[in-house]
């Protein structure tokens, strides 16, 4: 087994950018950017398999270090993507990452979408398992370091956060899927937050995030890239961000984003979606 390590590092107008490192090695996962930055803090870690993550480092779009997710702004963020390569240390990353939680509220856990460019995150995961991970496992599992891992989900291995996650999708991988493809994300979005502050009625911000979803899908649809898609991306999660100020109130607004009341982040960095829409074919 290897140690994965998660890092965040601060961007200034958009959320904190997060890569994975694995200093038995001293190699890097980058997920979209790099892996240099001020205020560079460990968020979570884990004894995982270097191998198998290093397999499905998947390059696409001039970007080596995608973990399969699809394209970023349109599936993910740097915050999904180190989730996937963080998946063989049983850890997620949680709110101590800044501007987290929205990227949550957008993309969910894991990512929205697989294949590339479908809008079907009720299925991402579990087709993300088999596809991707559980053949680089496959082809690792007797090295030296990972032959004492396992590709099935365990529940009572992991950090408490990433077992409550891993319970959003029970059903999901045991094949009945859910009844709207946006209820896998809303039910992740719920457990980070009850993670935080156990006990919280979810009721009374479940239809902002569904309408964000909703919003996102349609924007998606039109097709449009780079810059004009992280703006309008951003503006939609700013306006949901706004409205969770106004439902939760400032104090668990805080507690939750480390954002004052009414204080809102980006959550798509334009730069790396200009370049991914450069590079796509």
């Amino acid at each position: 087994m290897t140690r994965l390590e998660a890092w965040a590092t601060k961007i200034s107008d958009v959320a904190d950018h997060t890569y994975v490192y694995c200093p038995q090695n001293g190699q890097y996962f980058n997920c979209w950017g790099g892996h240099d930055g001020p205020d560079q803090r460990m968020i979570c870690a884990g004894e995982g398999i270097y191998e198998v993550a290093n397999c499905y480092r998947k390059p696409a779009f001039g970007h080596d270090d995608t973990a399969g997710i699809g394209a970023y702004g349109v599936n993910g963020v740097c915050h999904q993507t180190a989730n996937l390569f963080m998946y063989s240390s049983r850890q997620v990353l949680d709110l101590r990452v800044r501007g987290y939680i929205f990227s949550v509220a957008a993309y969910g856990i894991y990512g929205t979408a697989f294949p590339f460019g479908k809008i079907t995150e009720g299925i991402f995961f579990g087709s993300w398992l088999l596809a991707v991970y559980n053949p680089c496992y496959q082809r690792y599992k007797d090295s030296n370091i990972a032959k004492s891992a396992t590709p099935k989900m365990n529940l009572g291995e992991g950090s408490e956060l990433f077992k409550k996650i891993q319970k959003c999708h029970n059903v999901m991988l045991t094949g009945m899927p859910p009844e709207h493809p946006h209820d896998v994300t809303v039910q992740e979005f719920a457990t980070l937050v009850r993670h935080i502050a156990p006990g919280i009625d979810i009721g009374i911000f479940d239809d902002l995030q569904r309408d964000l979803l909703k919003e996102r899908d349609a924007l998606l649809k039109t097709g449009i890239q780079g810059k004009q898609l992280a703006d309008k991306m951003n503006d939609l999660v700013k306006e949901f961000q706004k409205g969770l100020s106004d439902r939760v109130g400032p104090g668990l607004y805080q507690k939750l984003t480390g954002l004052e009341a009414g204080e809102t982040i980006n959550i798509i960095d334009p730069e790396i979606a200009a370049s991914v829409a450069k590079n796509t074919s």
